[in-house]
């Protein structure tokens, strides 16, 4: 007996020791989500950064193969093309999900997706410190498109490929979201 009343008067109530020790957790954890935000975004902004490397070094590739063949003439057919597939990447493989229409894909935060329709290659942030002020746009991706660059000359001929971001503009056109390259 003499046990029972030293336990109860050691820890006393036993609620309010449950709701002190979880006031406590929650305000560690409060501390610690915020020091660890940033190294976070951090490191999401360089994946993308080494992602968009591998990507332009792909069409620089495909871009290479075509000088040392001396033939342009395919050239037409790679813009807007996946150049994903170019790095060997199956859907699930390297955060890559596959080829789907971005809105088919909105719950794909950190993931990378091909939009066929929008002929984009596309990454969802997990966060919205990607966008002015706070307030991601309708369609929050990050896209690039592989386009072709023509000469003055002959407007009709590609004379080399690159990757070019685009943005996702709030304006609609005919029921879809319209894409215009970034300035």
């Amino acid at each position: 007996m003499n046990d029972r009343i030293t336990a109860e008067r050691s820890f006393g109530n036993r609620f309010f020791v449950a709701a002190v020790s979880l006031v406590l957790v929650t305000v560690l954890y409060g501390l610690v989500a915020d020091r660890l935000e940033a190294p976070v975004a951090q490191a999401e902004r360089a994946h993308v950064a080494v992602r968009l490397a591998e990507l332009r070094s792909a069409v620089l590739l495909m871009q290479a193969t075509m000088v040392a063949a001396n033939d342009w003439s395919s050239a037409s057919q790679y813009e807007g093309s996946n150049p994903m597939h170019w790095l060997d990447l199956e859907p699930g493989q390297g955060q890559y999900q596959g080829e789907m229409s971005l809105e088919e894909a909105r719950n794909a935060k950190g993931k990378w997706v091909f939009d066929p329709s929008r002929k984009v290659i596309a990454y969802q942030p997990q966060s919205n410190d990607w966008w002015p002020q706070q307030q991601a746009p309708a369609l929050p991706w990050l896209q690039f498109r592989v386009v072709g660059l023509r000469s003055e000359d002959s407007p009709q001929e590609i004379k080399a490929l690159t990757l070019v971001s685009v943005t996702g503009a709030d304006k609609q056109e005919g029921g879809t979201l319209a894409i215009e390259p970034s300035k």
